[in-house]
Formats: structure tokens, sequence, C-alpha cells
């Protein structure tokens, strides 16, 4: 009789503890918060600063430079940087409208 209970006890305990162990752990929702998130591509979203940077630059060589670097965006959005025009390193500007100061 002690062996029956004593090995109903230790079933009962490993069954007991056996089913904790399955337990998964608690699953928390996620939410797609764009506010948080990169911008990925959506329409309407502005650029990332790559993006209008490559543009800048892109902007700043069909003007008839090169080695354009350095870039940087100023409070009003001008972007500001080097360049090459005439084998000559120059500080150039690109304002927001497209218009392009040597300086």
């Amino acid at each position: 009789m002690k062996k029956t209970l004593l090995t109903l006890a230790l079933i009962a305990a490993t069954g007991v503890a056996g089913g904790a162990m399955a337990q998964n752990a608690p699953v928390t929702p996620r939410t797609n918060d764009m506010k948080s998130t990169p911008d990925q591509g959506h329409i309407g979203s502005t650029p990332t600063t790559s993006a209008a940077q490559a543009a800048a630059a892109e902007q700043i060589r069909a003007k008839g430079f090169t080695g354009v670097k350095g870039l940087s965006r100023d409070t009003a959005g001008t972007w500001r940087g080097l360049a090459i025009q005439n084998g000559q390193e120059v500080a150039v500007a690109l304002d927001t409208a497209g218009n392009l100061t040597v300086q």
C-alpha cells in the first residue's frame, strides 16, 4: 500500500511539474506604430537624410561639379559642402529651390 501511494505521489508530482514546464510564456502583441519606425518608403513620406543628401549631391554634379563631399543641411534646408570646379575645391551651397552658389 505504501509503495502504491508513493508511486502515485511520484506520478502526480511529475505530471504537475511536467505541465508547468510545458507552458509557453505569455505572448505580448506587437503593434506597427509607424510613428516610431524609420521611413520605409511609404507614399507621402519624406526622404531619409541619406537619400536627400544623395539627391543634393546629384544636383550639384548635374551642374558640372565633381568630387562632392562633406554635405550637411543647415536649419533653413540648404545643403553645404565641398566640390571640385575647374580643378579647384570650392565651397558650395544648394538651397531648397535648387539654386547652387559657390562660396
